[in-house]
């Protein structure tokens, strides 16, 4: 057996806000940009399934939970019992990873617990040792975990924001006021990503994939459009022909057309938008554009 006292042990990931600030962390530590690793999203957030659907060709992202030690001690030969734990025990449960002594692997909480679909349920990842029947925390962290990609999204990028790599890249919501460089979200990657955490073209090829899960696409009259029920995760293209890809965007919550949030990046005005759909009409007719509201139809998405 290895004496405890020979060794440190410590949370290696992931980093939480507290790491930020008093660790003087990189942004390439903190927040993730690398759209082949993970969705664009800082580290102490993970994800419980993808928007309306459990489809397994969709990304999950679990609280990625990993252990450091000194001299790479095996923690299974340790005198005392170390332990992962969710202290206020709402984000799920947590098991010893089998492949790797230094993990955890992660179990979400099912999503009918997100009582509100677009904030996320925050808990304290912390490890713990156990001594003759004592417990003490060697270290602990703060982890967010949200019920989708799109309540993530909605989380991060916020109305107003800049969204796109001509003016800056990314910024992100919230007081840090961080810009995330050479990093954009506009129109149709904001849609796949809040759908799968993932930047993809909006056209044929997402609809395609949409369909082989059972979505269905209808275009309305803007009258018959103000009155139909919304639900969250509906997608809507705003626009004239087939596809109407003049501005797609994410409904965020189950109301009418008339007054239902939605949520997009936008490369007309260069920013985040979380807005009633007439709104960006109205922003569109504000900045000198000859649209012509009723004579549009938009196209709806829906499992």
């Amino acid at each position: 057996m290895i004496p405890l006292s020979s060794i440190c042990i410590s949370i290696a990931k992931p980093f939480d806000k507290a790491d930020w600030l008093d660790k003087n962390c990189t942004l390439e530590e903190f927040f993730n940009k690398d759209i082949s690793l993970r969705p664009y999203s800082y580290f102490y957030q993970a994800v419980t399934r993808s928007a309306l659907g459990e489809d397994s060709r969709k990304k999950i992202h679990p609280v990625a939970a990993t252990l450091k030690t000194t001299n790479n001690v095996d923690i299974t030969k340790l005198r005392h019992k170390i332990e992962w734990s969710f202290l206020e025990a709402k984000a799920g449960t947590l098991a010893p990873d089998v492949n790797d002594k230094l993990k955890a692997v992660h179990t979400p909480p099912p999503t009918a617990e997100f009582s509100k679909p677009n904030e996320p349920i925050k808990d304290t990842l912390a490890v713990k040792l156990t001594i003759n029947g004592n417990v003490s925390i060697l270290d602990k962290k703060q982890v967010a975990l949200f019920k989708d990609h799109l309540a993530r999204d909605v989380e991060n990028f916020q109305h107003g924001k800049k969204c796109a790599e001509s003016v800056g890249g990314i910024q992100l919501g919230g007081a840090d006021d961080i810009q995330v460089k050479d990093v954009g979200l506009t129109c149709g990657p904001s849609m796949t990503h809040a759908h799968k955490g993932e930047v993809s073209p909006v056209g044929m090829s997402f609809w395609n994939e949409l369909k082989a899960e059972g979505w269905t696409k209808n275009s309305y009259s803007w009258a018959d459009f103000l009155a139909l029920p919304l639900q969250r995760g509906w997608k809507l293209w705003l626009g004239e022909t087939d596809m109407g890809r003049y501005h797609p965007s994410t409904v965020l919550e189950d109301k009418t057309g008339a007054q239902a949030l939605t949520y997009s990046g936008d490369s007309e005005s260069k920013i985040f938008r979380h807005e009633k759909v007439e709104d960006y009409y109205n922003m569109l007719k504000a900045k000198g554009s000859e649209i012509n509201v009723l004579n549009r139809r938009i196209w709806i998405l829906k499992p």
